[in-house]
């Protein structure tokens, strides 16, 4: 296989193992941290202490940020473009060594 095609593989994979589930991590702690945040939680069937669950949204929040952040860099990684090193032909003396 080509360095290409299993980039391309990798790319989806990732997306559909890191990112669906960090998007949906990413919306349920938005979800969390506002609901934590509102004075009387217990109003919306919610029994949990306020700052349990606002922790919860926050970290939550955190966690999917990375992993929908991975599909993003390996596909970065895997399809950018890459520098050749340039080779100039050195017609001069060479320099002595230390």
């Amino acid at each position: 296989m080509e360095k290409r095609n299993i980039g391309i593989i990798a790319t989806i994979a990732s997306a559909l193992l890191c990112g669906c589930p960090g998007v949906c991590f990413f919306l349920f702690g938005g979800l969390f941290t506002f609901t934590g945040s509102v004075e009387d939680p217990s109003a919306y069937g919610i029994t949990t202490a306020e700052g349990d669950l606002f922790t919860m949204g926050i970290i939550f929040l955190g966690v999917g940020l990375v992993m929908a952040v991975i599909p993003l860099a390996i596909g970065i990684f895997t399809f950018w473009p890459q520098r050749k090193a340039k080779i100039e032909n050195f017609e001069g003396p060479i320099p002595p060594a230390l």
